[in-house]
């Protein structure tokens, strides 16, 4: 049982940069006087058959690494923002242009030879700016099967967005830490920052922690971390995103089940007025295959839901690996009575 059947999802058309493989994750969305901004990253991985493998080898091999049809998909895992504009016929935007200035930051320089990449974006909007968070890491040293050390720095990029481009203000290093899916709101008369310590998604254990930090200024001080308890269920978080309505903040959670990894659940979280708990509805918004998703509640009340599937053949996508940007909607009323009916 899910929230939204597949066929009420509608595919967004999402162009990457130019040069990108086509495939987009990890969406992020507001809505401003009207206008929709999405985020997203994209990350191209598709799946070759071992025979096609070989034979792109043999070509660079005979090339002498001229001719290398090899590309990593983290390479392109850089954030991106877009617009989009609602249809008449529809409250919501599936059209969207990628706004000049994407990708607003690249990867980080490969110092120890096990990679780097961008990841996790997220956009908010207080006061004529838009605050896009994303972390940059360097993987250092592996310290087991799974278990690798990291350096990773979660960026600020503080800008404006006008004739068709996002016009970069200031850009700085708020933190220094290896949390994951970290999200800034400018929530009742201040800035919250929250952020995630898991590896559920690639190893199946628990979700260690959700941490809070407070701010009267985006670029801080913040305060320190303080520990919110996570009512999680038969559910573990991965990533997430939050949004509010009516005094309230929300949550897109993208957890694993317990035990299991590398398959996500869109799950809809709600916090205490206080902030210190969040609850895991136990009914997944979709069945999906999917990574982090995003969502809003318009003025009018209607939940809409912006999703990035995985590994998923959608009619008429044009990704490289299955990773498309889908969005369905409802009153948000509805869901809340649908969810609460099923628990």
């Amino acid at each position: 049982m899910t929230i939204f059947r597949k066929d009420e999802f509608e595919l967004c058309e999402v162009p990457v940069p130019e040069g990108y493989p086509q495939s987009q994750t990890h969406c992020g969305v507001i809505c401003v006087d009207g206008s929709y901004i999405l985020s997203t990253s994209p990350y191209p991985v598709p799946k070759r058959s071992k025979w096609l493998v070989y034979i792109m080898a043999v070509l660079k091999k005979i090339s002498f690494g001229i001719y290398n049809p090899f590309y990593v998909g983290e390479d392109f895992e850089n954030p991106c923002l877009y617009m989009g504009e609602p249809k008449e016929n529809r409250g919501y935007p599936t059209i969207f242009r990628l706004l000049n200035g994407s990708p607003v930051m690249k990867k980080a320089e490969d110092l120890y030879g096990m990679g780097s990449y961008c990841s996790d974006p997220d956009i908010s909007y207080h006061d004529g700016l838009y605050y896009l968070i994303n972390r940059t890491t360097i993987r250092k040293a592996r310290t087991g099967d799974v278990d690798i050390d990291y350096d990773t720095k979660v960026h600020l990029t503080i800008g404006s967005i006008c004739d068709g481009g996002f016009n970069i203000q200031k850009q700085i290093c708020l933190f220094k830490e290896n949390d994951v899916s970290p999200c800034m709101r400018y929530y009742k008369g201040r800035y919250i920052y929250l952020s995630l310590r898991t590896t559920s998604y690639n190893t199946g254990r628990p979700c260690e922690a959700l941490f809070l930090r407070e701010s009267m200024l985006p670029e801080g001080p913040w305060s320190t971390k303080t520990f919110i308890n996570i009512e999680k269920g038969n559910y573990e978080p991965w990533h997430f995103s939050v949004f509010d309505f009516e005094d309230k903040l929300y949550a897109i959670i993208a957890c694993v089940r317990h035990g299991e990894k590398q398959r996500c659940w869109q799950m809809l979280g709600e916090f205490d007025e206080g902030l210190t708990t969040l609850k895991i509805y136990q009914t997944p918004l979709t069945d999906y295959k999917s990574y982090r998703g995003s969502a809003l509640v318009t003025d009018y009340g209607d939940f809409v839901f912006y999703n990035s599937v995985v590994n998923e053949k959608i009619k008429k996508g044009k990704s490289v690996d299955g990773r498309e940007v889908i969005v369905a909607s409802r009153s948000f009323e509805s869901l809340i009575k649908k969810i609460n009916l099923n628990t």
